[in-house]
Formats: structure tokens, C-alpha cells, sequence
């Protein structure tokens, strides 16, 4: 009986973790530029949200997605919304307000503080830089 409850509940488990729904920054559908970055690249391909959808569709190795749009509280509200993070780290660099978080529903993770971490975010006075894993190219 208790091999049974065991087994059930390892079925159970697996079946969470394989319905999932992994999402790309660009289906959080913002106004803005996407910038993806392709491995071993520091260069990036600019585009906005429907080119950017296209492109993730055709191309299975991006290495990083970023977003740069316009900030506000709707913006970041949404966002937590659609992605569900957890904040790991906060820190100020000048005038910006710097978020490291984790998403369940981005693939991947960097460690940092010794906790997973896939979503950076850089917040100005107007602007909102939304990065996966990380931003890449400055901010």
C-alpha cells in the first residue's frame, strides 16, 4: 500500500512539473524594444514583440532576452502577474533600482546568493529593462 501511495504521488509530481507552461519575455506583450542575444554573441538581434515571437519560434538557441519599455507601477504589476517571480536581491546603481528575481515559468537559472535567479530587472525614473537570465548589453 505504501508503494502505491508513492508511486501516486510520484506521478502526481511529475505531472506538475511536465504542464508547466514556459514563457518567452516576448510573450509578455509591452510596448518596447526586444533585444535576444544568440550563444557565444554579444551582439544583439533588435526587434519588437511580434518579429521577436517569430524569431524564438524558428531559432531554439537564445541565449538571453531583454526588454527595454517604458515604466510604470500597471507595467510591473502586469509583469509580476504573467511571470509570478520571487525578488532574491534588490540594490541601487546610481539612479537605478535593480531587481534579481525567479520565475518558475522562464526556463534556466544563474545562482546568485545562493538561490536560483533567472529575471533581472532595471528600473529608472521612465524606463523598465526586463532581463533573461540576466541583462545583457548595459542598461
Amino acid at each position: 500500500m505504501k508503494k502505491l501511495g508513492l508511486l501516486l504521488l510520484v506521478m502526481i509530481l511529475w505531472s506538475v512539473g511536465m504542464t508547466t507552461n514556459y514563457q518567452n519575455l516576448c510573450d509578455f506583450e509591452v510596448d518596447g524594444t526586444y533585444y535576444l542575444f544568440l550563444p557565444n554573441t554579444t551582439t544583439p538581434l533588435v526587434t519588437d514583440c511580434s518579429q521577436a515571437s517569430s524569431l524564438l519560434q524558428n531559432t531554439k538557441n537564445i541565449s538571453a532576452e531583454c526588454i527595454k519599455t517604458t515604466y510604470t507601477q500597471q507595467t510591473m504589476q502586469d509583469l509580476s502577474a504573467f511571470l509570478s517571480y520571487t525578488i532574491i536581491a534588490q540594490e541601487h546603481i546610481d539612479q537605478l533600482h535593480i531587481i534579481y528575481a525567479y520565475s518558475p515559468y522562464l526556463k534556466g537559472n544563474i545562482v546568485m546568493h545562493g538561490q536560483k535567479a533567472n529575471l533581472q530587472l532595471a528600473i529608472a525614473e521612465d524606463a523598465l529593462w526586463i532581463g533573461y537570465p540576466i541583462l545583457y548589453g548595459g542598461y
